[in-house]
This record gives structure tokens, C-alpha cells and sequence, in this order.
């Protein structure tokens, strides 16, 4: 699968399409999950803005010598605590061929990861 293929795929499944300019490969876009999607409503909140943090899909294309590189990292990020500290949770080095297949167990597993990290900033929090 290339990255355009994804990115349509992603778009017919209901996901939104932003650019990235800053990336070094050649690939320009990532992926967000909207805040009506169900993965992203069982997130806890991040405390910078009080809303779920964004679930997102960035993918990776490299050419080198022996041919191309594609993969996807699932990344979620946002602020847990009374300090906000940031947080990047991510699950990387997914083959894009594996990229759609593997949505919900990404979701699954950054939700858990992430709403474990939001109940330790409350303890934070709260001095325990």
C-alpha cells in the first residue's frame, strides 16, 4: 500500500487529513481521528484544554537503495497533570500494508496507555 492509497482509505473511514510540513520524508500529511469517533471519546482528558487528545496516524515513506521503506506510527499527545506535562505515547514501526488492520488494536492499547498516564498526573496532583 502506498501513502496515497492509505490517506484514501483513512479518508473513506472517516478520518481527517492535515499537513505536515516539518517531516523529513516524503510523505507531507498525517491522519486524525475525529473527537465523534468512539476510540477517542474513552480517553480521558488532557488538562491543557479539557477535550480528549487527538489520535493520529503519521505515515513514513523512504527510498533508499533497495527499494522503499513505508511504515505508520499511531501517536497520541496531550497534557496530564497539574504541572501539563506533556506526554507523546506512541506505537511505531507498523508496516502501512498493516496500517488499517491494526487501528484497533493501536486505539486500544494508546487509550489504556494513555488513561493510566492520566490517572497517575491526577495522583500528581493530589500528592500521592
Amino acid at each position: 500500500m502506498t501513502a496515497d492509497e492509505l490517506k484514501q482509505a483513512l479518508t473513506e473511514a472517516g478520518w481527517r487529513i492535515s499537513p505536515n510540513t516539518i517531516r523529513r520524508d516524503d510523505v507531507q500529511w498525517y491522519a486524525w481521528l475525529p473527537s465523534t469517533n468512539s476510540g477517542r471519546a474513552e480517553l480521558a482528558n488532557c488538562t491543557s484544554n479539557e477535550k480528549p487528545p487527538a489520535f493520529c496516524i503519521e505515515p513514513h515513506e523512504f527510498k533508499h537503495q533497495s527499494g522503499t521503506h513505508r511504515s505508520v506510527e499511531f501517536r497520541v499527545c496531550g497534557a496530564v497533570g497539574e504541572k501539563e506535562h506533556w506526554l507523546d505515547l506512541r506505537l511505531y514501526s507498523v508496516p502501512m500494508d498493516e496500517c488499517l488492520d491494526t487501528i484497533p488494536d493501536a486505539i486500544k492499547l494508546l487509550v489504556a496507555a494513555w488513561n493510566a498516564a492520566a490517572m497517575a498526573g491526577r495522583a500528581i496532583r493530589k500528592g500521592k
